[in-house]
Protein backbone atom coordinates (compact mmCIF):
# COMPACT_ATOMS: atom_id res chain seq x y z
CA UNK A 1 0.00 0.00 0.00
CA UNK A 2 1.52 3.36 -0.94
CA UNK A 3 1.10 6.76 0.67
CA UNK A 4 -1.43 7.80 -1.99
CA UNK A 5 -3.96 5.32 -0.62
CA UNK A 6 -4.10 6.97 2.81
CA UNK A 7 -6.29 9.89 3.73
CA UNK A 8 -6.63 11.93 6.90
CA UNK A 9 -9.68 13.20 8.70
CA UNK A 10 -10.58 14.77 12.02
CA UNK A 11 -10.96 12.57 15.09
CA UNK A 12 -14.41 11.33 16.07
CA UNK A 13 -15.31 10.33 19.64
CA UNK A 14 -15.91 6.74 18.57
CA UNK A 15 -12.23 6.55 17.48
CA UNK A 16 -10.93 6.71 21.08
CA UNK A 17 -10.73 2.93 21.74
CA UNK A 18 -9.10 2.24 18.36
CA UNK A 19 -6.53 5.00 18.91
CA UNK A 20 -5.69 3.66 22.38
CA UNK A 21 -5.23 0.17 20.93
CA UNK A 22 -3.11 1.53 18.06
CA UNK A 23 -0.92 3.45 20.54
CA UNK A 24 -0.37 0.36 22.67
CA UNK A 25 0.40 -1.76 19.60
CA UNK A 26 2.94 0.80 18.38
CA UNK A 27 4.61 1.09 21.78
CA UNK A 28 4.77 -2.65 22.40
CA UNK A 29 5.53 -3.56 18.79
CA UNK A 30 8.11 -0.92 17.91
CA UNK A 31 9.30 0.37 21.28
CA UNK A 32 11.65 -2.55 22.03
CA UNK A 33 13.79 -1.46 19.06
CA UNK A 34 14.94 1.46 21.22
CA UNK A 35 13.90 0.79 24.83
CA UNK A 36 13.90 -2.04 27.37
CA UNK A 37 10.70 -4.12 27.38
CA UNK A 38 9.88 -2.98 30.96
CA UNK A 39 9.87 0.67 29.90
CA UNK A 40 7.66 -0.12 26.91
CA UNK A 41 5.18 -1.98 29.11
CA UNK A 42 5.06 0.94 31.56
CA UNK A 43 4.61 3.41 28.68
CA UNK A 44 1.75 1.38 27.19
CA UNK A 45 0.12 1.06 30.63
CA UNK A 46 -0.17 4.85 30.86
CA UNK A 47 -2.84 4.61 28.15
CA UNK A 48 -5.01 2.12 30.05
CA UNK A 49 -7.13 4.78 31.80
CA UNK A 50 -9.91 5.14 29.22
CA UNK A 51 -11.41 8.25 30.82
CA UNK A 52 -8.09 10.12 30.90
CA UNK A 53 -7.30 8.98 27.33
CA UNK A 54 -10.66 10.18 26.02
CA UNK A 55 -10.21 13.51 27.82
CA UNK A 56 -6.72 13.92 26.34
CA UNK A 57 -8.07 13.36 22.82
CA UNK A 58 -11.01 15.74 23.37
CA UNK A 59 -8.66 18.53 24.48
CA UNK A 60 -6.49 18.28 21.37
CA UNK A 61 -6.97 18.64 17.63
CA UNK A 62 -6.52 15.06 16.44
CA UNK A 63 -6.01 13.91 12.86
CA UNK A 64 -6.60 10.29 11.95
CA UNK A 65 -5.01 8.54 8.96
CA UNK A 66 -6.94 5.70 7.35
CA UNK A 67 -6.76 3.47 4.31
CA UNK A 68 -9.32 3.25 1.51
CA UNK A 69 -11.38 0.79 3.56
CA UNK A 70 -11.55 3.17 6.54
CA UNK A 71 -9.07 1.20 8.67
CA UNK A 72 -7.14 3.53 10.98
CA UNK A 73 -3.39 3.35 10.31
CA UNK A 74 -2.16 6.25 12.43
CA UNK A 75 -3.03 9.46 14.23
CA UNK A 76 -1.51 12.60 15.65
CA UNK A 77 -2.61 15.39 17.95
CA UNK A 78 -1.75 19.01 18.56
CA UNK A 79 -2.65 20.08 22.10
CA UNK A 80 -1.87 23.77 21.84
CA UNK A 81 -1.25 25.89 18.78
CA UNK A 82 2.44 25.11 19.09
CA UNK A 83 2.65 21.74 20.89
CA UNK A 84 2.39 18.37 19.19
CA UNK A 85 1.14 15.89 21.78
CA UNK A 86 0.80 12.49 20.06
CA UNK A 87 1.92 10.79 16.86
CA UNK A 88 1.54 7.03 16.34
CA UNK A 89 1.25 4.65 13.41
CA UNK A 90 0.31 1.00 13.19
CA UNK A 91 3.52 -1.03 13.58
CA UNK A 92 3.07 -2.59 10.13
CA UNK A 93 2.79 0.90 8.61
CA UNK A 94 6.01 2.18 10.18
CA UNK A 95 8.36 3.97 7.78
CA UNK A 96 5.77 4.01 4.98
CA UNK A 97 4.89 7.71 5.03
CA UNK A 98 1.83 7.60 7.32
CA UNK A 99 3.49 9.61 10.11
CA UNK A 100 4.75 12.21 7.61
CA UNK A 101 1.23 12.58 6.20
CA UNK A 102 -0.18 13.15 9.70
CA UNK A 103 2.67 15.49 10.67
CA UNK A 104 2.03 17.58 7.56
CA UNK A 105 -1.60 17.95 8.70
CA UNK A 106 -0.49 18.99 12.19
CA UNK A 107 1.91 21.57 10.74
CA UNK A 108 -0.90 23.06 8.64
CA UNK A 109 -3.20 23.17 11.68
CA UNK A 110 -0.50 24.85 13.77
CA UNK A 111 -0.02 27.49 11.06
CA UNK A 112 -3.78 28.08 10.84
CA UNK A 113 -3.89 28.47 14.64
CA UNK A 114 -1.23 31.15 14.44
CA UNK A 115 1.63 29.20 16.00
CA UNK A 116 5.03 30.75 15.41
CA UNK A 117 6.99 27.66 16.42
CA UNK A 118 6.27 24.06 17.37
CA UNK A 119 7.47 21.89 20.22
CA UNK A 120 7.24 18.16 20.80
CA UNK A 121 8.79 15.50 23.05
CA UNK A 122 9.77 12.59 20.85
CA UNK A 123 10.81 9.01 21.38
CA UNK A 124 14.08 7.68 20.03
CA UNK A 125 12.00 5.94 17.37
CA UNK A 126 10.45 9.13 15.98
CA UNK A 127 13.37 11.52 16.30
CA UNK A 128 14.47 11.01 12.67
CA UNK A 129 10.98 11.79 11.38
CA UNK A 130 10.92 15.09 13.21
CA UNK A 131 14.46 15.95 12.12
CA UNK A 132 13.39 15.41 8.49
CA UNK A 133 10.62 17.96 9.14
CA UNK A 134 13.09 20.61 10.39
CA UNK A 135 12.78 20.00 14.13
CA UNK A 136 15.95 20.26 16.22
CA UNK A 137 16.77 19.09 19.75
CA UNK A 138 15.74 21.66 22.33
CA UNK A 139 17.38 20.68 25.60
CA UNK A 140 18.20 17.46 27.38
CA UNK A 141 15.83 14.47 27.27
CA UNK A 142 12.89 14.79 29.65
CA UNK A 143 13.30 12.01 32.21
CA UNK A 144 10.16 10.18 33.31
CA UNK A 145 10.63 7.60 36.10
CA UNK A 146 10.24 4.10 34.67
CA UNK A 147 9.35 5.40 31.21
CA UNK A 148 11.45 6.17 28.14
CA UNK A 149 12.85 9.70 28.16
CA UNK A 150 11.27 12.11 25.69
CA UNK A 151 13.60 14.33 23.66
CA UNK A 152 12.28 17.91 23.50
CA UNK A 153 12.43 19.23 19.94
CA UNK A 154 11.47 22.53 18.37
CA UNK A 155 10.71 23.75 14.89
CA UNK A 156 11.35 27.48 14.74
CA UNK A 157 9.20 28.19 11.70
CA UNK A 158 5.72 26.82 11.09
Amino acid sequence: MDEQSWQTRDYRAEDAPALAALSRAAILGLGPQAYPAEQCAAWAAVLVDDEAWTQRLQEAWVRVAHDDDGNIVGFGAIALPGQIDLLFTEPDRSRQGVASLILDDLLAIAAAMGARSLTVKVSALSRGLFERHDFVADGPPAERPGLPAGQPMRRAKV
